[in-house]
């Protein structure tokens, strides 16, 4: 029966967190590259896996059998959501996003997402209790998805192919899952059948665990809220920092899953790691501070580390308050729910509460205090609290740093602001040739203009005379008419200083954010 239930669970979370990229790749196309679509859309997946966890605890263990119609449906909704027309965009809010992802992945999202949960009831139903392993499996088939998804999915395999594949891959599942509850219930009749031939009499319920106390409860909210509030901050990092691409998406997430892999397969962190952990996150912190003054897939590489050390130590904290196999499906829930809430504090309050990324030094701040909370071993209580302190102050020093806001050596800040587009930073520095003002996006700079004297109307960076569009334009001047030019992206508006008087320039730009 343990190898059914370790496919039933494998398979699941593997096509669980397949649909996520695939996801991405369809609504990238339509709705653009910003951060704010991957990380709504995974904000989307996560509220539904709450959704999903709260039925698996409340509904599912009541209908028995009639689970089995919920995954079918799941299987039968994808194709004809995915063959659907797609919508018309151009609403820069999430709710046209939202809407559509609700569309094309919610129900077999949503069904595969109870995949974990059920199969521990299942089990506890027929043998007792479940293994913790089973999680471990679990987020073990999420981690081959995505890493499978970028090596050698998404590469070779175009979109039509891939989602056949998908669905062809969820017949396997169901059958799987029938006899998985086939298994469950034979099981538990022959548990029936033994407790009678030994007993005289049927098997007696188990005695009732006495409840988790809220501040357990409080504590598993926390734990998971960090965790993901770390993972979109590191999400929203590496895209301003680097770029936009669904690998960039994926890698961080992977690191995330494989910290889940080993916290819950119960395989402990080396003590040395443990007890210096706290230098990875002051290095995230200094990469940070020193963006754009690094090679970006360096800055990438860096994040991803922290995240994946700093998911470990948290989700073996997580771990070491787990309760006993009555009330699992609680502590499931209470994760997701954490999670949705930490994810839902990035993508959704963030971008008005900060004008700069500080969600990032802020999550690292609260898995130093997560430490404090785990159950540590005799020989971690003996061992010398130094390491840990010093990396500790380290962190702390950086943070304060980091959220004072100090300029970079020879610039003056004139403006900083952010939107679900971007994060920007007008600034001024002094040149032999003047005053020199540059708009910022993440680490890319989008104009520069001087302030005064002869080279004020001078075209710079990629918009000089020397470069592709001064080509562009002196092309155009061979026309004897004045001439009207569409401009897709304000950028800094440097374009606009090879226009004369009689000619017009219109800018088609998204974010309001660049037009303010």
């Amino acid at each position: 029966m343990q190898r059914i239930f370790a496919a039933f669970v494998f398979l699941g979370a593997l096509l669980l967190f397949a649909l996520e990229p695939l996801a991405g790749r369809i609504v990238l196309p339509l709705f653009g590259s910003a951060f704010h679509v991957w990380s709504t859309t995974l904000l989307f997946f996560q509220c539904t896996l709450v959704l999903a966890y709260l039925y698996a605890h409340l509904v599912a263990p009541r209908i028995g059998a009639w689970h089995l119609a919920l995954l079918t449906l799941g299987f039968v909704a994808l194709p004809w959501t995915l063959a659907a027309a797609p919508p018309h965009t151009g609403d820069a809010s999430v709710i046209p996003l939202l809407g559509y992802l609700t569309r094309i992945t919610f129900l077999p999202f949503f069904a595969l997402a109870t995949t974990t949960v059920v199969a521990h009831a299942w089990w506890q139903r027929s043998a007792g209790n479940a293994p913790l392993s089973l999680y471990a499996i679990s987020n073990a088939g999420s981690f081959v998805a995505l890493l499978g998804y970028v090596l050698a999915i998404e590469p070779w395999v175009g979109v039509r192919t891939q989602t056949l594949g998908w669905i062809a891959l969820y017949g396997v599942y169901l059958v799987v899952a029938v006899v998985a509850f086939s298994r469950s219930r034979r099981g538990a009749t022959s548990q029936q059948a033994k407790a009678i031939a030994e007993r005289g009499g049927p098997m007696e319920a188990p005695l009732p665990e006495a409840a988790p106390s809220v501040s357990v409860h409080g504590l598993w909210l926390a734990l998971s809220f960090t965790t993901s509030a770390l993972l979109y901050a590191v999400l929203n990092v590496i895209t301003v920092d680097v770029g936009n691409l669904p690998m960039l998406w994926v890698l961080p997430l992977g690191a995330y899953l494989l910290s889940l892999v080993l916290a819950f397969a119960q395989r402990p962190m080396p003590r040395l790691l443990m007890r210096f952990w706290p230098l990875f996150a002051a290095s995230g912190l200094l990469a940070f501070s020193l963006s754009g003054r690094m090679p970006a897939l360096l800055l990438a590489a860096i994040h991803t580390c922290v995240l994946f050390v700093a998911a470990w130590v948290v989700h073996e904290a997580l771990v070491s308050w787990r309760p006993h196999t009555q009330t699992i499906t609680r502590y499931y829930l209470v994760q997701a729910i954490g999670g949705a809430l930490g994810g839902a504090f990035v993508a959704l309050v963030a971008p008005h509460l900060f004008t700069r990324l500080w969600e990032y030094p802020l999550a690292l701040l609260l898995v130093l205090l997560t430490t404090f909370a785990r159950k540590k071993t005799d020989a971690e209580k003996a061992s010398s609290p130094w390491p840990f302190v010093v990396g500790a102050a380290l962190v702390i020093a950086l943070s304060f740093r980091i959220f004072s806001g100090v300029p970079r050596q020879g610039e003056h800040v004139i403006a900083t602001t952010r939107s679900v587009y971007g994060v920007y930073r007008i600034v001024e520095r002094e040149t032999p040739l003047g005053v020199l003002r540059e708009l910022i996006s993440g680490d890319t700079t989008h104009g520069r203009q001087f302030v005064s004297g002869v080279h004020q109307r001078e075209p710079l960076s990629y918009y000089a005379r020397t470069g592709c569009l001064g080509d562009v334009m002196a092309l155009l001047t061979t026309r004897d008419r004045p001439r009207g030019i569409g401009a897709v992206g304000l950028g800094a508006g440097a374009i606009s200083s090879y226009l004369a008087p009689d000619e017009v320039l219109d800018v088609y730009e998204i974010d309001p954010a660049d037009v303010a």
